[in-house]
C-alpha cells in the first residue's frame, strides 16, 4: 500500500493509523519553490508516531525532478484560484475584523498573496497524485488531502473522477475533527495575540517620549558595510549597503534597521563599527521602546479583535487559513507601529517586495504619511514561480523591464511603476567600461594561476531543494570529460556560499580542481562581476539575474536550467541558449575558439527584453526616485 499526505498531521496519523500500519511506502507533500512551510514540532512528532505505528515503513522524498514540472503550472493555476474565492475572502469574518482595524482595503492583497501560496501548494498535491497514481497503477494507492474543500483544485473533470477512489475513507470525518481542532486554537491565539505580545514588551517600556532623529529614508541592512574587503558567506561580493547614498542623498540622510536579515552578534558588531567611523546611522529593533503610543494601540487593537469575535460569532464559520492569516496581519501591525514610533523617515525602501506583510507595512506607513518604494525581484518566469509578487501592494514599484512586468500581468497594471532598469547591472557594466580594470582581473588571474588562452566562468546554483540533482549531476560529469580534454582555459567555479560546498551533491566539485588544476573554486580573489567581464563564456543558473547581467555587457552567455522553468521565459531566444545535456556543455568548450558560430542565441534581444537601459546608471534613477518620494512627503 502507498500512502500519500498532503501534511503533517497528529489527528490524521492517529485517525489512518491502520492504513499506516498496512503501508509499504509513504509520501509526504513537498513543493520546490517557494518551499512549504511546516511546524517542525508536529512533522517530528508525526514522524516518530509513523515508525512507532510501522518500523518497516519507507518513507519517500519527493524530488525537484518530479516537482518541478507541476510547480510552476500549480503557481499558475492557483492565481486563478484566488481570483475565484476573492470574494469568499471579503464576506469572511475574520476578513472584516481585520479591515475594522486597518481601515484600508488594500489589506485584501495579503490575503490574496497568502492564499496564493497556500493553493499553489494544494494544486500541487493533486497534481502530484495524478502523477503517482499514474506511476503506480495501483489500486492500493491512497492519498490523504489537508482539507475536505477540493473542488476547485483539479485541473479538470477527468482528473476528479480518476483521483476519487484514491481517497483515503472517512477524509471527510478526519479533517473535520483536525479542523475543528485548528481552529479552536488559532482563535484562541487571535483573541489574545495583542496581550500576549504586551507582555513581551514589558522590559522595553519607558513612560518617556520616544524622540528619534529624523531622516529621510530608512532601508533595511542586509550586506552591511565592511573595511576590508567584502566578503559574505565566504564569499567576495561587489556590493554593500551603500547603493542609496548619491546624487542628494548623503550620510546623514539614511537611517539603516537591523531587523529582517540578522547575522552573528560579532559580525553585526563589526558593521556596527565601520558604520559608526563613517557617520553613519542605524538603528537595532532590539533597542526598540515602547511608549504610551504603542500601549494604546496594543489596546484597541485588544478591543476590537474581542468585539468583533463576539459579534461574528467567534469566526466559527470562517476557514482555518483565514484566521491564521488574520493573526499574522495582527502581529504585523504590532511590529510596525513599534517601528513606526521608533524610527522618523519619510520613505522607507522595501527589499523583500514577495512577502505579504509588505502590505501591512505600506498601510501603516501611509497612515503615518510615510511612503514605500520598493525593488522588484527579477523573476524573469513571472508569476509561474512566484505567484505572491501577484499582489505587492507598494507605493512606488521599481521595474527592471517591461517583459517583467508583462510577465505578471493583469496584476502589476495597477501599480505605480517607476522604469529604473536594474541597479544590480550597474556593478558589472562599471567595470565593462574601464579598461583598467579588466586588465587588472586578468593580471591577478595571471599571477595566481598562470596565463591560459581562455577563461570560463561558471556560476551555479544554491544547494536549496529545488534545484535539480540531475542538473548537477550533468555538470559534474561535463567537467569530469574537460579533464580528458586538452583545452586550454581556466575554468572557474563559483558558489553562492562556502556552506554550499558542505552540501552532499556539491562536496564532489571541490575534488575537482585536485584532479585539474584548469578547474578552479576562488571565492575571495574576484568578484562574480570581475569575471564575468574578463571571461570568454560565462555559464549561469537560469533562475539567476547573472544571465541578465552577462548579456549586458555583451558576455558569451549560455544557462542551464536547474529549475524547470526555462520555457516560460527563455524559449524564444535561440535553441542553444540553454544547455540541456553534458555535451551540450562540453561542446562550449570546444566552441570557445570559433566564437560559437552557428549558434543560435539571440543574447541582443535577451538584453533588450529584460532591462530598461543597461547603462550602468540604475543607481542614480532608484536614489532619483527615494528623493522624489522624500520631497513628495515635505511637499504635503
Amino acid at each position: 500500500m502507498i500512502l500519500f499526505f498532503e501534511t503533517y498531521s497528529i489527528v490524521q496519523t492517529l485517525f489512518f493509523f491502520r492504513f499506516i500500519r498496512r503501508a509499504d511506502v509513504v509520501y509526504f507533500h513537498k513543493r520546490s519553490f517557494p518551499p512549504l512551510s511546516f511546524r517542525p514540532v508536529v512533522k517530528r512528532i508525526v514522524e516518530i508516531l509513523f515508525r512507532l505505528i510501522n518500523k518497516n515503513l519507507e518513507i519517500r522524498t519527493l524530488t525537484a525532478e518530479e516537482l518541478n514540472e507541476h510547480s510552476c503550472q500549480s503557481n499558475l493555476k492557483a492565481t486563478e484560484v484566488v481570483e475565484n474565492i476573492t470574494g469568499d475572502i471579503e464576506k469572511s469574518s475574520s476578513y472584516k475584523i481585520i479591515l475594522n482595524l486597518i481601515k484600508d482595503s488594500n489589506i485584501l492583497k495579503f490575503y490574496q498573496s497568502v492564499m496564493a501560496d497556500t493553493m499553489s501548494g494544494r494544486v500541487l498535491f493533486y497534481r502530484i497524485s495524478e502523477k503517482l497514481r499514474s506511476d503506480f497503477k495501483d489500486e492500493n494507492f491512497y492519498i490523504i488531502p489537508a482539507d475536505s474543500d477540493n473542488l476547485l483544485l483539479y485541473e479538470n473533470a477527468s482528473d476528479r473522477n480518476r483521483l476519487k477512489p484514491h481517497i483515503i475513507p472517512c477524509i471527510n470525518f478526519a479533517n473535520r475533527i483536525r479542523e475543528f481542532g485548528l481552529k479552536i486554537f488559532w482563535l484562541s491565539v487571535f483573541l489574545i495575540i495583542p496581550a500576549v505580545t504586551t507582555l513581551t514588551w514589558l522590559r522595553k517600556i519607558s513612560f518617556k517620549p520616544i524622540r528619534p532623529r529624523k531622516h529621510a529614508i530608512a532601508m533595511p541592512t542586509i550586506f552591511g558595510f565592511r573595511e576590508e574587503e567584502n566578503i559574505i558567506d565566504g564569499v567576495k561580493r561587489p556590493h554593500d549597503d551603500g547603493y542609496l547614498y548619491g546624487n542628494g542623498i548623503s550620510v546623514g540622510d539614511i537611517i539603516h534597521v537591523f531587523d529582517k536579515w540578522r547575522s552573528a552578534d560579532e559580525n553585526e558588531k563589526r558593521i556596527k563599527n565601520v558604520m559608526d567611523k563613517r557617520g553613519m546611522h542605524y538603528v537595532d529593533a532590539k533597542d526598540y521602546k515602547v511608549n504610551k503610543n504603542i500601549l494604546i494601540f496594543a489596546l484597541r487593537i485588544q478591543f476590537e479583535i474581542i468585539k468583533g469575535l463576539v459579534l461574528k460569532c467567534f469566526c466559527f464559520k470562517d476557514k482555518t487559513g483565514l484566521v491564521f492569516s488574520s493573526i499574522q496581519v495582527v502581529k504585523q501591525m504590532l511590529k510596525k507601529f513599534v517601528m513606526l514610533e521608533n524610527v522618523d523617515f519619510k520613505a522607507e525602501l522595501i527589499r523583500n517586495d514577495y512577502s505579504p506583510l509588505e502590505v501591512v507595512t505600506t498601510i501603516l506607513c501611509n497612515q503615518k504619511n510615510r511612503k514605500t518604494v520598493a525593488i522588484q525581484h527579477g523573476f524573469a518566469a513571472g508569476y509561474a514561480v512566484m505567484n505572491r509578487m501577484c499582489y505587492v501592494h507598494v507605493d512606488k514599484y521599481c521595474v527592471f523591464s517591461d517583459n517583467h512586468v508583462k510577465a505578471f500581468s493583469p496584476f502589476w497594471d495597477r501599480m505605480h511603476l517607476e522604469k529604473t532598469g536594474s541597479c544590480w547591472l550597474d556593478y558589472p557594466i562599471e567595470i565593462a567600461k574601464s579598461e583598467s580594470k579588466k586588465s587588472s582581473i586578468k593580471d591577478r588571474i595571471n599571477q595566481l594561476y598562470g596565463r591560459r588562452k581562455y577563461i570560463v566562468s561558471i556560476s551555479l546554483p544554491g544547494r536549496n531543494d529545488y534545484n535539480m540533482l540531475s542538473r548537477w549531476d550533468m555538470m559534474y560529469q561535463a567537467l569530469e570529460d574537460f579533464i580528458h580534454t586538452d583545452i586550454d582555459s581556466h575554468v572557474f567555479l563559483r558558489f553562492r556560499s562556502t556552506k554550499c560546498l558542505e552540501a552532499g551533491h556539491i562536496q564532489r566539485f571541490c575534488t575537482l580542481p585536485e584532479k585539474d588544476k584548469r578547474i578552479i573554486i576562488d571565492l575571495k580573489n574576484f568578484t562574480t562581476y570581475e569575471l564575468m567581464n574578463v571571461c570568454n563564456v560565462y555559464i549561469s543558473s537560469s533562475h539567476s539575474s547573472g544571465v541578465i547581467e552577462a548579456v549586458s555587457i555583451g558576455a558569451n552567455t549560455f544557462t542551464i536550467d536547474y529549475m524547470d522553468t526555462t520555457k516560460f521565459c527563455f524559449d524564444k531566444y535561440g535553441k542553444n541558449l540553454v544547455l540541456k545535456t553534458k555535451d551540450d556543455i562540453l561542446n562550449i568548450f570546444n566552441n570557445i575558439e570559433n566564437n560559437f558560430a552557428g549558434y543560435d542565441c539571440k543574447c541582443d534581444l535577451l538584453k533588450k527584453d529584460f532591462d530598461y537601459f543597461h547603462d550602468g546608471r540604475g543607481r542614480e534613477r532608484l536614489q532619483r526616485v527615494m528623493l522624489e518620494t522624500v520631497n513628495e512627503i515635505n511637499s504635503k
